[in-house]
Parts: structure tokens; C-alpha cells; sequence
């Protein structure tokens, strides 16, 4: 039989009701009945028919020793990064998901807390087929795109005057189509910028051969700079195609019987936004919501996706509330009375030491907000000579914090941005025109304590 208060099969902690012989016990071990001959055990499920958790209707558990501090105050030693795709199992930001992997391996290898991964990605049942089914696609595409580039460079390699016109011809005959093509192939951000500079080397080749289709070794710089351009954009298609044929083969479903707990002090996540606005309990979401809210752990939860500046996370057609986010954290077992276990004054207000202490939206524009009726748009507010920041009334952060307020949650510090963010190798930042700024050292960052 279950623990009362957490739900596992094999609890150990003091004080909690009908906790089982040890973590090592395999989970079919049952405690010792209860002496009441009178009445007939049965197993209590972790979520009733309503999706809630039983902890909450059975109350606070007992009181838990005094929490030891980590081993780095200053560090996290637990970090969930949760990425939503729409229904069809698309998300615009695939190709980031391995370089944010190995940025915070790299960024912690000092972190004394920290428990290096294996790389793995888990990915919810419920998207794990479509998923695994777009990033087949998505490299099909690229595939397509790289036998493209690889083509009309041994064409401009081999180019003689005999057969300069015969090429020009012809490009000048399909490359309109054959861009149109291409560029109705669904793509990531990053693929479109490299097809968009394919089409751009396609039109400087033409418009070059157009002047020297008599004799192209008239200007061979000219040429072997297109050759040089073309390899450019094939080497770059075939790394992303690399890079997602990787991304494939580390993807896990989820299964529920390996164990509740992930070894390692990161984790990687990929959940439908569907299951968001749907209010989905899940066996990967209540797992994944007990290991970053571990009070012995220092938690932060990333949540990923695109943003309006209108209160919305989205992602193609799909798109929730910043609400929806605390809802759904609370409907796979957030728990309030569990947040925050010791506290420490912070400058945006009273921010928890242990369990989860920080949800970052890497979302565009997370902090402000849009009003229908006068068509403007409010940022969050900026008090620099305070160091404080206030999330613009109706943006996402500011839908978030309330919420969970709402539902009592305490002492997470929720942080965002007023720009667009962008990634660079794994780090998110803040880009200004052709500037990007690192959101971690941003005094623009808008932060609030719930």
C-alpha cells in the first residue's frame, strides 16, 4: 500500500503513515497489515477520479526534520527543462535541445550538487509518436535541401562556356519554383535562415551568369565565391539534419514502471501543450513535478516555447495562458503546503531555499502584456534604483504568479523578459537588433517572488 503523504510505494521517511521496508524494496513488497481485522485494505491510487492528488485532500504530512542545507547554497542541484510542442508533436525549437543539454553540463561541472545525466530526453507517451514522426520529417526535408545545394555547386564547379547558357536556362526556368518548393517544406527557425540564404546565392548566381554566360572564366573570384557559399549552406543543412537524426535517437518514453526519480541533476522534457490546456494529469508530469519540488534539492523549471506578449505561451496553432502553467504543475501534484521549506529575503520579495524556487518562462516577451481595447502594449516595469521588477498586469509571468498564489504556492521565484529571446549555443538571451544579451545578467529581467 501506498504512503499516505507522497504516494510511494516504498517510503522511508519518519513519521508518515504505512511506509514501506526501504528504497531498495521492490515495489510489490507490502508493508505489515495494520491490526484491524475488521476492515478490508484497499490500495489507494495517486490520482482520484478528479485528477487530484490524495495528498491534498489528506492534508499536510508531519513535520520533517530540519532541512540540512546543500552542499553549494548558491547553485541549483536540480533543473527541468520542459518543452511543449503543439498536438501534431511540432516544436520550432528542436535543434536547441541538445546544445541546452550540454551548456549546463558544462555550466555545473564546479557545481558540487550536481549529478552529471546520461543525455537522455523523455518525452510524454501521449506525443511520442508524433514527435519522433516530425523529426523524421524535418530531416527528409533537410535532406532534400542538402541534395539541393550539393547539385547546383558541382553545376557552377563544372561550368564551361559551352554549357553557361545551357544552365542559365534552366535556372532561370525552375529556380523560381524550385525555391517555392523548398520553401513550403516545414521547417525550424534556423533551417528557414539557411534556405533563405540558398535563395540568395541561387539569385546572385543567376544574376551573375546573366553577365557572364559567354565566358565564365572571365570571373572566376566571382564563381568560386558562389561554390564557396553553396558548400556553406550543404555543410550547415547536414548538421542540422546530424543534429536532429542525434535528438532522435536519445529520446525515452516515458515509462512509469522504471521508477519515480531520475538520477541525474538534470532533465529534459518534451509534453504537448495540449496536455496544458486540457489540465492533463500525467504519469511523466506528476514524476517530473516531485523531482524538481524535492525538499532536499534546490529545483528550477524552464519552460519553453513561443511567446505573444499577450499572456500566451504557444506553439504553432496551440496556445495557453501563463495560468495554465501553475494549473497544471498543481494538478500533477504541486503542493502548497510543501513550498517553500526555509525562505531567505530576497530583493523581489520572501523566495524559498529548497524544493522548486524558480519557473523561468524562455519565452518572447513573458513580462508584458497587451490591451485589446486601446491596442497598446504595457512592458513589465523596470525599477533599476530598487532592483526590483514588477511583471506588466495580464502578461504571462504575471498570470503565473498569480495563479499560483491562487493556490498558495509561495516563495518561487518566477523570471522572464519584456524582449525577444533568442538561443546561442544553449543560453538564452535577450535579442536587440543584432544584439543578444545573456538573460541570466540582464538588468532588464522581470522577476516577481509568488
Amino acid at each position: 500500500m501506498p504512503c499516505l503523504w507522497c504516494d510511494l510505494h516504498c517510503c522511508v521517511i519518519p513519521g508518515h503513515p504505512n511506509g514501506g521496508q526501504g528504497r531498495n524494496a521492490e515495489p510489490d513488497d507490502l508493508p505489515p497489515l495494520m491490526e484491524e481485522p475488521d476492515v478490508s485494505m484497499t490500495p489507494l491510487p495517486i490520482f482520484d477520479i478528479t485528477g487530484q492528488s490524495l495528498r491534498r485532500a489528506l492534508g499536510p504530512p508531519p513535520t520533517l526534520p530540519t532541512l540540512p542545507a546543500p552542499v553549494d547554497p548558491n547553485a541549483y542541484s536540480r533543473f527541468w527543462d520542459l518543452h511543449l510542442t503543439d498536438k501534431q508533436g511540432w516544436y520550432d525549437f528542436a535543434l536547441n535541445i541538445l546544445p541546452e543539454i550540454r551548456y549546463q553540463e558544462r555550466k555545473n561541472l564546479l557545481n558540487r550538487s550536481w549529478l552529471a545525466g546520461d543525455g537522455r530526453v523523455r518525452v510524454s507517451w501521449r506525443i511520442a509518436q508524433a514527435f519522433r514522426a516530425s523529426l523524421r520529417e524535418q530531416q527528409a526535408a533537410l535532406g532534400r535541401l542538402v541534395d539541393f545545394a550539393t547539385a547546383r555547386r558541382v553545376e557552377v564547379a563544372a561550368l564551361g562556356a559551352a554549357r553557361a547558357n545551357q544552365l542559365l536556362t534552366s535556372l532561370r526556368s525552375t529556380h523560381t519554383d524550385e525555391m517555392a518548393r523548398l520553401k513550403g517544406i516545414h521547417q525550424q527557425p534556423e533551417v528557414a535562415k539557411q534556405v533563405n540564404a540558398l535563395d540568395t546565392v541561387m539569385s546572385d548566381l543567376i544574376g551573375l551568369m546573366g553577365t557572364h554566360w559567354r565566358n565564365p572564366s572571365q570571373n572566376l573570384p566571382g564563381f568560386q565565391g558562389i561554390i564557396q557559399r553553396l558548400n556553406a549552406q550543404r555543410l550547415a543543412l547536414q548538421d542540422f539534419k546530424d543534429q536532429l537524426a542525434n535528438l532522435e535517437s536519445r529520446l525515452e518514453t516515458f515509462d512509469p514502471d522504471e521508477g519515480y526519480s531520475p538520477n541525474s541533476s538534470y532533465f529534459t522534457t518534451i509534453i504537448s501543450m495540449d496536455d496544458l490546456a486540457r489540465q492533463i494529469p500525467s504519469g511523466l508530469g506528476e514524476v517530473m513535478v516531485r523531482w524538481i519540488a524535492d525538499w532536499g534539492h534546490r529545483g528550477k523549471l524552464r519552460v519553453s516555447s513561443h511567446g505573444d506578449g499577450k499572456g500566451h505561451l504557444h506553439m504553432e496553432a496551440d496556445e495557453v495562458s501563463g495560468a495554465r502553467v501553475a494549473d497544471w504543475l498543481y494538478q500533477n501534484g504541486l503542493e502548497e503546503n510543501l513550498q517553500p521549506i526555509g525562505q531567505r529575503q530576497d530583493r523581489a520579495g520572501l523566495k524559498a531555499e529548497h524544493g522548486l524556487i524558480t519557473i523561468n518562462l524562455s519565452i518572447c516577451m513573458g513580462g508584458r502584456a497587451f490591451n485589446e481595447e486601446t491596442q497598446t502594449t504595457t512592458p513589465g516595469l523596470l525599477q533599476p534604483q530598487q532592483r526590483t521588477t514588477v511583471p506588466a498586469p495580464g502578461s504571462a509571468l504575471d498570470l503565473l504568479l498569480r495563479r499560483l498564489r491562487h493556490y498558495r504556492v509561495h516563495g518561487i521565484e518566477v523570471t522572464g523578459s519584456n524582449m525577444v529571446v533568442r538561443d546561442e549555443g544553449g543560453r538564452l538571451g535577450e535579442a536587440l537588433g543584432d544584439d543578444w544579451f545573456l538573460l541570466a545578467h540582464s538588468e532588464r529581467k522581470v522577476r516577481a517572488i509568488s
